[in-house]
């Protein structure tokens, strides 16, 4: 079941949590960092094992109160939107529980050339350089140009 599987993750935020409390953990600034760098990469599970769990606990909530004349009604409502964003959860939760690759967390340099074919060649690397700049600015990355080199019809011979 997937909540006996985000167990050790609640548990070792709370671990983390302890430690960097702690007085000797504070003083030694290259193990305080470590520590909170791995706090922060689990948080986002955290937070969404924490609304799983609790719209698992209110789902049970919600099925006992089913059978009350005066709640039930109530209840049957709020059970349908309930279920409905358990599986939304399921997947997000999956989604996080994916190994991170090493490499998220670095720079990167891209450099566009264009190919041959001249000048249509040079306006697609310059189409090219658009979108990527675009993909990034959506994404919320920050960019920067390093050198260009223009074609003689507009475009880029490379960037």
């Amino acid at each position: 079941m997937l909540a006996d599987k985000l167990k050790p993750f609640l548990d070792r935020y709370d671990e983390l949590s302890r430690m960097l409390s702690d007085p000797a953990v504070t003083a030694d600034i290259a193990n305080m960092t470590a520590l909170s760098k791995e706090q922060r990469s689990i948080e986002p599970i955290k937070e969404a094992a924490s609304e799983y769990l609790k719209i698992l606990n209110q789902i049970e909530e919600n099925k006992a109160l089913l059978s009350d004349a005066d709640l039930g009604e109530l209840a049957k409502e709020e059970l349908k939107s309930l279920e409905m964003q358990k599986p939304q959860l399921e997947e997000k939760i999956k989604i996080l529980l994916l190994p991170k690759d090493p490499n998220d967390d670095k720079n990167i340099f891209l450099e566009i050339r264009a190919g041959t074919g001249g000048d249509e060649a040079a306006l697609f690397a310059g189409d090219l350089l658009g979108a990527y700049l675009r993909y990034a600015d959506l994404r919320g990355y920050k960019c920067e140009i390093v050198s260009t080199s223009e074609g003689s019809v507009g475009g880029y011979k490379e960037a």
